[in-house]
């Protein structure tokens, strides 16, 4: 939809991760999900069963994610390393951020969610 909207305007729509060279941190695109376990008690479990899980196939999810990566996911300018998984509660840094509010639904309801970051994510390509 972005792409034809663009279209409209005379724009042209960019899905590179670091469209200009130098020293800053790019775009990134971050896709917030949960599943019904995850959302039901003792869910932050499930939660963390799940990163256990892109832990392992990370280097596959990585390439799934499209190209130019590796020039915004350096570990500097607020991004992970691109060849180190890493993920925690509200970790703005890294590849997978479990919302803030997840600790406090942990804590009434044991309830949670997902935040995988990918830069120049191709948008079909999160929910693989």
């Amino acid at each position: 939809m972005l792409c034809r909207v663009s279209e409209d305007f005379g724009c042209v729509v960019s899905f590179d991760p670091k469209p200009i060279p130098g020293d800053w941190n790019g775009t990134g695109c971050h896709t917030s999900f949960s599943t019904k376990k995850m959302r039901q008690k003792g869910g932050y479990e499930e939660v963390r069963r799940a990163v256990l899980a892109l832990e392992q196939s990370h280097e596959e999810h990585i390439s799934a994610y499209g190209e130019g990566n590796e020039r915004r996911l350096t570990g500097l300018h607020e991004t992970a390393p691109i060849d180190r998984f890493s993920w925690g509660v509200d970790n703005q840094l890294a590849h997978v951020c479990i919302p803030r509010c997840a600790p406090a639904r942990l804590r009434r309801q044991a309830r949670a969610a997902l935040a995988p970051r990918a830069a120049g994510l191709e948008p079909r390509a999160s929910g693989r």
